[in-house]
């Protein structure tokens, strides 16, 4: 860092922190990076200078009376209102999506820095602390470098066994979302030998996903929604139904996401979805089932169970 740009730097923190306007003395001794054995005129030509460049690169610099009742000295101040950003409003379902992604994490390093990141847009402590859970999502393997992928705008390569093959295939694709639904990890991108899009279960690749050195050929449609590629997975049983869910207030982000509306209780949240495939919505839940706790309807409080009994029989096993 020069010592112009350290002096710059000194001058507007020492500014914007002041109760009344500083006058040309306070800052020649106050604000370091200005030579106190300068002459005078070589200082305020240095301080003239500086100014200038504050007030080109926009900085709200004002020069108002140090005592308004005399008007016989003015100082120096940076506008608060009118440098300082905004108050951020952070709707809870935004929150949860901001917390989603930064759990998405797997280096420990960059997830600590993602979440103090976060906690910094919320309103308070209690905010802060409060972290969403992705829960036991399968396939969390390769998030990282697909993420990575899609940002550079890079093709993938992976060894992959389809549902419907047992043969191991290379395949090629053009990255362009991550989606997580049923308690899955699912990359949707353009495959490249296939010509056409595809959709992989990550749990399914059976080798490193290896990024190329190739930009991605087929770009992301404009058009292009996750809801939609996974809306033909939920669409199995014809009755629209809706599930009463109470959940930890601050937790189960991805179901919030879900919920046509959110009823906000004293230490809970009750999360209306509505829903057209059971035993989709059950993994969901279960994924999450130390934040959730399903009210109704009695048959998805039963899939879930189901779902949770032979999770745990499998770890113990």
């Amino acid at each position: 860092m020069s010592a112009q740009t350290e002096r710059l730097l000194n001058l507007m923190f020492a500014l914007i922190n002041t109760r009344v306007p500083l006058s040309k003395a306070d800052i020649r001794v106050k604000v370091g990076g200005y030579d106190r054995s300068a002459t005078t005129e070589a200082f305020n030509r240095m301080f003239e200078r500086d100014k200038k460049m504050l007030r080109d690169i926009h900085v709200p610099l004002q020069t108002l009376p140090i005592d308004p009742g005399f008007n016989d000295e003015d100082g120096y101040t940076i506008d608060r209102d009118a440098w300082l950003l905004p108050k951020l409003e952070i709707s809870e379902l935004e929150q949860a999506t901001l917390s989603i992604a930064v759990h998405a994490w797997k280096n420990k390093q960059i997830a600590a820095q993602a979440n103090d990141a976060l906690g910094w847009l919320t309103d308070s402590p209690f905010q802060r602390a409060t972290s969403l859970q992705l829960g036991l999502a399968n396939g969390k393997d390769g998030v990282n470098e697909i993420f990575d992928a899609i940002c550079n705008g890079k093709a993938v390569r992976f060894t992959y066994k389809s549902r419907e093959q047992d043969e191991i295939q290379t395949r090629t694709v053009d990255p362009w979302r991550i989606i997580v639904t049923g308690g899955h990890w699912y990359l949707v991108g353009f495959d490249h030998d296939r010509q056409e899009r595809r959709t992989y279960k990550l749990e399914r690749i059976k080798s490193q996903i290896s990024i190329l050195e190739q930009d991605i050929e087929n770009e992301i449609p404009e058009n292009f929604s996750a809801n939609e590629v996974v809306s033909h997975w939920r669409q199995v049983d014809t009755e629209q139904r809706v599930a009463l869910v109470k959940a930890v207030k601050g937790r189960a982000g991805l179901l919030r996401l879900q919920a046509t509306s959110i009823e906000e209780k004293a230490d809970h949240d009750i999360l209306h979805i509505e829903y057209s495939n059971e035993i989709v919505l059950a993994r969901d839940l279960a994924s999450v089932c130390d934040h959730v706790e399903v009210i109704e309807p009695e048959s998805l409080v039963a899939e879930v169970t189901e779902i949770v009994r032979k999770s745990m029989d499998r770890n113990k096993s």
